[in-house]
């Protein structure tokens, strides 16, 4: 998968559904390869764990890493890989279960 394909996929999944609560996922998703792709990943099958955690470690609020998990999970779904996403290291608001 490239580059275009994925964004492809992202606007598929943002035409879907509530569209506030859908483009606000899909601009985070695309944050989120934004910064994968400054730290070096080539093409989508290069965005590791590794970024996902330095993409995390950004923010401090609860809800903000409760939302780029969101954004991550919906990410790895994109890419096929499954629910091998990593969650963040502080606990994530009482809503999420």
């Amino acid at each position: 998968m490239d580059w275009r394909e994925l964004e492809h996929r992202l606007r598929l999944h943002e035409a879907k559904g509530g569209k506030t609560s859908r483009r606000r996922q899909a601009d985070r998703v695309r944050q989120l390869i934004a910064f994968s792709r400054a730290r070096g990943a080539r093409d989508p099958s290069q965005i590791s764990r590794r970024h996902v955690w330095e993409w995390y470690e950004q923010v401090k609020a609860a809800t903000t890493l409760r939302d780029r998990f969101y954004a991550a999970r919906l990410l790895w779904h994109l890419l096929g890989r499954g629910d091998g996403v990593p969650r963040p290291r502080l606990p994530l608001p009482a809503d999420q279960g």
